[in-house]
């Protein structure tokens, strides 16, 4: 069967506690052919960093190994990959991925003087730009 997971789903077949709801989760990775939407990856980052206290780096392995399972499919996959690449390279996870959705326009702009300290020095595209204020 083809389904789309909640980030409940993910997180507790990233985390595998040993919870009933985790053997649950990974029954159905394993059979079913999962689809993970941008959204879902979005919020299991947040969960995984805040709620579970893990570093970017162990998140950032979790998301890669579920990128090999030949089981997921990961909408829009690129799109995805160009936000975990940041992500890996020091930006927060939510800014890469908004930066990474923004095709199409010139700039990205924000009022978060890091992101875009950490965004134009890695070149991502579209390039992030300070809102000026006043």
């Amino acid at each position: 069967m083809k389904v789309a997971v909640d980030t409940n789903v993910l997180v507790r077949s990233l985390i595998r506690d040993g919870s009933d709801q985790t053997a649950a989760a990974m029954r159905c990775m394993r059979e079913n052919e999962v689809v993970v939407v941008p959204t879902v990856l979005l919020e299991a980052e947040w969960v995984l960093r805040d709620v579970f206290e893990l570093k970017p780096a162990q998140i950032a392995d979790a998301f890669e190994k579920l990128f090999g399972l030949f089981t997921v499919t990961i909408v829009q996959r690129e799109t995805v990959a160009r936000a975990l690449l940041a992500f890996q390279s020091g930006c927060d996870f939510a800014d890469a991925m908004h930066s990474a959705f923004a095709g199409g326009v010139e700039a990205f702009v924000t009022f978060d003087k890091r992101f875009a300290r950490r965004g134009n020095s890695l070149g991502l595209a579209p390039p992030i730009r300070l809102l000026a204020v006043g």
